[in-house]
């Protein structure tokens, strides 16, 4: 449950038997943290995905991979991302990770009064 207290310009979290008081700022800055860090999930899965769909998880491609020297990968790994900017994926994730800051930014709080 989040509280506003009129006097004080305070919000107050009760997360079981832990109460948080923090101010409006605070909050926002906290709920901007919160929707990045769920950003920072799907993209992670975005990719993973994208690189399966392609065929880079397949078995016989990671044990091929795995004999590979470091700078071997590193090369092979900038050469996946190259691509993935000529396709457009790298721009479709910059759009939706833009969209999502803006939602964060947007956002506000259904606040209740005591």
């Amino acid at each position: 449950m989040i509280y506003l207290s009129a006097i004080e310009f305070t919000t107050r979290f009760v997360i079981g038997t832990t109460s948080l008081i923090v101010n409006r700022f605070c909050m926002r800055n906290a709920q901007m943290a919160h929707t990045l860090n769920h950003w920072r999930y799907h993209l992670n899965e975005r990719v993973v995905d994208h690189l399966a769909l392609e065929g880079y998880c397949a078995p016989h491609k990671i044990v091929e991979r795995d004999n590979w020297s470091i700078r071997k990968r590193r090369d092979y790994a900038n050469k996946v991302v190259d691509e993935m900017e000529e396709r457009g994926e790298i721009r479709r994730l910059h759009r939706d990770y833009r969209t999502q800051i803006d939602y964060a930014l947007e956002a506000k709080v259904e606040l209740a009064f005591d």
